[in-house]
């Protein structure tokens, strides 16, 4: 009895311990199977990435060349959102498919250069923005074509810099499941002679996107304050204005009464003086022929002479063309301001998408530095959850074109016009 339920248990045991095993095996195969998605999804962003950020270029260079200045780096990003959409969706879908057989060192440290100097430099761009817009609407300064391209340049240099320490601490490791070998990921190394550079590496990671993130609050926040502060005392001014106007208004009317009370016209006077000339005729004829016909000739002259004084059409004109002038001068400031503050409100969502999409992954970089065995600690379905934020960067790179679009006229005019001149030939 005893030995039958040894071997029962005996039984059991290897049959959990061959589960676990058949588990194991098949680990990397469900961690691939659920990150298809993250393939697909992917691939769509490579797609609408690529397209949409090739339509700003092409809008930009073709039907918005003589634009402002304030707009030079816009098709600047859109390309290096194009590079950045093409880099990280490519490398991060054979990321995927690699999960528990990543085998080239190079590669690893190929892709994670190539990721993080193409993202970086897209920050570093978003932050040229923030800096020019700051310069022209609160310090009203405007950077000539060396400053900004030199903007360009050392954006570029940061985003290398950035990227460098990757292939330092960045390369093939072997992980374990549950105490048991999984394969070989690219990842953070756990070697001790890396940790140390490692976590210098999070530390100063983690202060540049967070001074960066800081920096670009400032900026717009500073640019918010003097846009509102603006909009108020052109309201307070266009109120006294008003007041202004009205007791003008009321003014003007008042005396018009009291100079009608006061005054004749020049009609009334014309007419009393006729009226008193045919008394004079009446009341005193004259004996004389002639004289008869030199009082009629004067009367004539007189009539002729007295006429009623009414104001020329070139001083009515004159009169209101200042006034019409102003109107346009004053509907076309207000066009123009709506559209500065349409524009840098577009600026400051596609910056507040950007921190979004960025956060997440300054976040997983900065654990990795600290937590050698990250990865390895994290179940199946938390791998899966932790990768996807892991790819959230690349949407920041996709959703320009479409806010673009939206909060930007004088693109979506642009757009207008490229759409009729090539499908509505």
């Amino acid at each position: 009895m005893n030995t039958s339920i040894m071997e029962a248990n005996e039984s059991v045991t290897e049959d959990m311990q061959l589960n676990a095993t058949n588990d194991l095996e098949d680990w990397p195969k469900v961690v691939e199977t659920y990150l298809i998605g993250n393939s697909v999804f992917l691939a769509v962003c490579m797609v609408i990435g690529v397209i949409g950020n090739a339509i700003v270029v092409a809008v930009y260079k073709l039907e918005m060349k003589d634009t402002s200045t304030e707009r030079y780096f816009i098709p600047v990003l859109a390309g290096a959102d194009i590079l950045a959409t093409i880099v990280g969706c490519i490398t991060c879908t054979i990321w995927n498919s690699l999960q528990s057989s990543f085998t080239s060192n190079n590669l690893c440290k190929v892709i994670l250069f190539s990721i993080a100097s193409s993202a970086s430099f897209c920050l570093f761009l978003f932050l040229c923005i923030a800096f020019q817009r700051y310069l022209l609407i609160c310090r009203k300064y405007q950077l000539n074509l060396l400053q900004r391209r030199i903007m360009i340049g050392v954006s570029a240099i940061l985003g290398i810099g950035m990227a460098i320490p990757f292939t330092l601490t960045y390369g093939i490791n072997e992980f374990s499941v549950e105490g048991r070998s999984g394969g070989q990921r690219c990842g953070r190394l756990k070697r001790e002679d890396v940790y140390p550079v490692a976590v210098a590496h999070s530390i100063v990671f983690g202060v540049i996107m967070q001074m960066t993130c800081t920096c670009l609050v400032i900026f717009y926040g500073k640019i918010g304050c003097t846009i509102f502060g603006h909009f108020n005392s052109q309201s307070k001014k266009k109120k006294l204005q008003m007041k202004e106007s009205s007791k003008e208004y009321t003014r003007s009317l008042s005396d018009k009464k009291s100079n009608d009370r006061t005054e004749d016209t020049p009609a009334k006077k014309c007419e009393i003086k006729i009226n008193s000339i045919s008394q004079e005729d009446v009341n005193f004829p004259s004996t004389d022929h002639h004289n008869d016909e030199a009082l009629k000739r004067n009367n004539k002259s007189d009539t002729q002479n007295i006429k009623p004084e009414l104001p020329s059409v070139e001083s009515t004109v004159s009169k209101k063309e200042p006034s019409t002038q102003s109107g346009r001068k004053d509907t076309r400031n207000k066009r123009n301001r709506r559209f500065k503050t349409k524009f840098s409100l577009m600026f400051v969502v596609v910056t507040s998408v950007s921190i979004v999409c960025y956060l997440p992954v300054g976040a997983i970089v900065m654990l990795e530095g600290f937590i050698p065995e990250f990865w390895d600690n994290l179940t199946q379905m938390e791998l899966i959850i932790v990768v996807w934020f892991y790819r959230s960067y690349i949407i920041n790179s996709i959703a320009n074109p479409i806010i673009y679009a939206f909060l930007d006229i004088e693109f979506y005019n642009g757009l207008k016009r490229l759409y009729q001149r090539s499908f509505q030939k």
